[in-house]
This record gives C-alpha cells, structure tokens and sequence, in this order.
C-alpha cells in the first residue's frame, strides 16, 4: 500500500440487503440475493448472469474507491454463497476481506463480556465471550436456553430481519440479562477496525482474505461442527445440491432462461393443440 493511509470501504452484504456508501437499485440487490446459488438471475424480465449482476451490485454500492474492500456477511452463509460475492468483488478492488458479522462484534464486544446475537430470518448465530459461535433456529428451545446462560446481550438485527418477540428480551431482563442493540454505525467501526488489524498482519499480501473461526450449528436438535479448513463456513450441509454438468448450455425463450445437459435433446414444437413449446428431454428419454 506504500505507508499511505488506508481507509477500508465496507459493505454489509446479506441476509435481506446490500448496503454501503453508494446507491443501487433495489431491484438489483433483491434478485442478486434471491438468485446467489444459480449462474442465472432473471431481471426486468431478462435474463441476467449472477456474477455480473453481483459485479454492478458491489460496484454500486462501494462507491468510486474501495481499497480494501471489506465485506461484512451472515456467519450462516454457506462457503458456496461467499464465493460468489468474494469473486464478483475482485472486479471492484484489488484487495477483498470477508468478515464475519457475529465474529466482528464479538471481537468488539469483548471487552463487555457481552454475548453476542445475531440474527436471520430463520436462524440466530450465538457467540458468548471466548468461545465459538453457535447457530440455531430461531424459536426453539435450545436458542432461548442458551440464552438465559448469557450475562449480557449484544443483540444484531440486520436490515430486513425481525427482531426477537417481545417475550424473549422481557424474560431476560427477568433474569437480570442487559440487552444492548447493535447499529449500523457500530457494525462499520467494529468492520473497519478489523479490517485495519488484518491490514497491518497480512499487508495484503494475500488478496483474497477469508474468516477461519470454527461454527456449531444446532439444527433441529442435532450438533454439527463444519470445519474452519481454508475457510470453512456454517450451514454447508444446508445446500444439499446435486452435481453440477459441466457439460451445459443455457437455453433462452422469451423470459425464462434454463440450464440443461449439453446431451439433452431439445425440440421446439409449434404444431398441435396449444402454444409452441419448447420440449427437452434425456437422452433415451
């Protein structure tokens, strides 16, 4: 970086928006998530490749200059769904770190001796002082257990995310627990602060920089502990998708664009009763 000073651009990446110092469609922003496991989107009625989609999405939202970029994501977001966006922002900066939001604000909050929650549609990622985040779904009775164990809660609602039922936070204040909420502001200090502390560790000399924490994920009353090797993230076994054929091509009609096996026949048909129609099938099929 030559001693100049760095002023790292962050970004708050997921689950339900896309947000920095610069301006996107929300169009944009929606579909870029709705469609981050496929190659195709479909926006405006057109047919769009993810990637580049999540290229002008970042491109947008960071502004002109973004160096290093930090992106702030879901600790529950599989490996699958970060690199997606890790690859797309290489278009938009030189230097990329990915952090994790539980992982952020517990490093921030550990001074407090806070535990820190953060939450998702569907999930919430446990991180108590010292130790390793815990994700479980939202609701159960494990999470509210969990919780009474806490001495102090920094709670983390994303954008777009509800917030905990009213009956939740009034049982720990029952129990003497303090809740702290999390901000916007206090997400992008404790993101900038980091990213400067990798800054000075790494020197950017490693382009591309993952988080390596290790999650457990308490999934309907079972433990599973996904590794931090190279990266490792929470949830994989959350998308269970078939083998992808490397061997495809995409197939356009009008508004819907679909991927098959390059060895599958396809035939057009236009006569009979009904529309034309497009009919694929396997080989033998």
């Amino acid at each position: 970086m030559g001693g100049a000073a760095v002023t790292p651009v962050v970004v708050e990446v997921g689950p339900q928006t896309v947000r920095g110092s610069g301006a996107v469609p929300h169009q944009w922003i929606s579909t870029a998530l709705k469609f981050i496991a496929d190659r195709m989107a479909l926006l405006d009625e057109q047919p769009v490749d993810v990637s580049a989609l999540w290229r002008d999405v970042l491109g947008a939202v960071a502004g002109e200059r973004a160096d290093p970029l930090v992106l702030v994501v879901p600790a529950w977001w599989p490996q699958s769904r970060v690199d997606v966006v890790l690859d797309s922002a290489g278009a938009v900066s030189a230097d990329v770190i990915v952090l994790q939001r539980s992982a952020v604000l517990a490093d921030a909050a550990e001074s407090t001796a806070a535990t820190v929650v953060e939450l998702s549609a569907e999930y919430a990622v446990v991180t108590a002082p010292g130790s390793e985040p815990v994700i479980f779904s939202r609701g159960t009775d494990a999470f509210a257990a969990h919780l009474e164990t806490a001495t102090a809660v920094l709670l983390d609602v994303p954008a777009g995310v509800s917030p905990l039922p009213g009956v939740v936070t009034a049982g720990l204040r029952r129990l003497g627990i303090p809740i702290t909420h999390s901000t916007d502001a206090r997400l992008g200090r404790a993101a900038t602060a980091a990213a400067l502390r990798l800054a000075a560790q790494e020197g950017f000399s490693v382009r591309r920089i993952r988080p390596s924490r290790r999650v457990t994920a308490v999934l309907a009353g079972s433990a599973l502990t996904v590794a931090a090797a190279c990266g490792g993230w929470a949830v994989q076994a959350m998308e269970a998708r078939p083998p992808t054929d490397a061997a495809s091509r995409l197939l356009v009609d009008g508004r819907i664009a679909v991927r098959v096996p390059a060895s599958w026949t396809v035939e057009r048909i236009t006569s009979g009763s009904g529309s034309a129609r497009v009919r694929v099938s396997a080989p033998g099929g």
